[in-house]
């Protein structure tokens, strides 16, 4: 009889070891979506563009850091007068070592954006709050309608709320201003 309850208790045990060994190699980020206003208010710049470049490097103090080329194509909010920026995330992929934050936006040449985006303390921009704070811009082959990645329409708006860009709409994305509020709607 108590070998029964040892073999039980040791089949448990080991069970439970494994069971910890895989979720301590597990790991998860969590993101709570802003309220729309919050992304823009808290943005020191807001653009469309089109990514140009992407490369990772090293600092050498085994920090891997990824540089994304935007040319820019329309600034909806903020000062940039250059005709490119290039923001810096953390993480990439160098020498075969790949360092990355599950919850980074993921960029490909080619690809078209609206970023909300931050400025550090050293002067770098990064997106804000990571992925959300990125959207593609994808043409419907179709109908040459915009959407964003997620097949919703975006509509910039001032801070008296007069419409300045809509993606979502055959047509031009519209005049440009610093805008204060997003809508973002299926």
């Amino acid at each position: 009889m108590h070998s029964r309850a040892n073999q039980g208790l040791r089949v448990a045990l080991l069970a439970l070891l494994a069971f910890a060994l895989v979720a301590g190699s597990a790991s998860a980020s969590v993101v709570i979506p802003p309220a729309d206003d919050d992304l823009i208010v808290h943005s020191d710049a807001v653009i469309i563009g089109r990514v140009t470049d992407i490369e990772s490097h090293d600092d050498r103090q085994g920090k891997l850091s990824t540089y994304i080329t935007i040319a820019i194509q329309e600034v909806l909010k903020g000062s940039l007068a250059q005709s490119s920026l290039t923001i810096r995330e953390l993480g990439g992929e160098v020498g075969g070592v790949i360092a990355w934050a599950s919850a980074n936006p993921e960029f490909s040449v080619g690809e078209r954006v609206l970023l909300f985006l931050d400025q550090r303390a050293d002067g770098s921009l990064r997106v804000l709050h990571f992925y959300l704070g990125k959207f593609s811009i994808i043409t419907d082959p179709a109908t040459g309608d915009l959407y964003n990645d997620e097949g919703n329409v975006i509509t910039v708006y001032d801070s008296a709320g007069g419409k300045i860009a809509t993606i979502g709409s055959s047509g031009s994305l519209g005049s440009t201003s610093n805008g204060v509020a997003v809508n973002s709607a299926t």
